[in-house]
């Protein structure tokens, strides 16, 4: 008997390990692809590049107001889609654990925290079942690594898009000033 519950609180502590991998994979990507963002805006503001905009917006319109009318609008979208992506991985760092329901147990630190050392030590020093937290702990686990994990998903798709709509634009651009 002793062995079987062994077995099965060393299973739910690897259960948890997932679930902690899981969300620690979600705030790696939605870093990485922030600090892109970021370099890419930094990209955006420098001078030597806003200088070769605005020669390319000027020459299109002396040549051709249509082009360049698609392609601001072009860069409005894909510049919106970057942001978008880059809010939904901003929310993919910041865990909502307000919105999450589950039952009071003795391995989460917010209700370690707010039941007290008294009732801690209460709860370990008579016969318990580490089991239940630990069932516990798994599903808030799981189900703030669902939440991450959808934000990112979301953020890396917008993001695609909006990089891929910028270098749209800037292939155009080049392309119709070397005609």
């Amino acid at each position: 008997m002793e062995s079987t519950n062994c077995e099965k609180t060393k299973y739910l502590q690897y259960l948890l390990d997932k679930q902690l991998d899981w969300i620690q994979k979600s705030d790696t990507k939605a870093s990485v692809l922030l600090s892109a963002i970021g370099v890419l805006f930094t990209l955006l503001i420098n001078s030597r590049f806003y200088g070769v905009v605005v020669n390319c917006a000027h020459y299109l319109f002396i040549r051709d107001k249509v082009v360049l009318l698609l392609l601001i609008i072009l860069l409005t979208i894909g510049l919106i889609l970057v942001f978008t992506g880059g809010f939904f991985l901003f929310f993919t760092l910041i865990p909502r654990l307000k919105n999450i329901s589950h039952e009071q147990f003795h391995i989460f630190f917010g209700d370690i925290s707010q039941n007290g050392l008294t009732e801690l030590r209460d709860y370990f020093c008579k016969d318990f079942d580490p089991n239940n937290d630990l069932v516990n702990q798994i599903f808030v686990n799981a189900t703030i690594a669902n939440i991450k994990m959808k934000n990112c998903n979301i953020g890396i798709k917008f993001i695609c898009l909006g990089f891929g709509t910028i270098f749209l634009v800037t292939l155009i651009s080049s392309i119709g000033l070397s005609m």
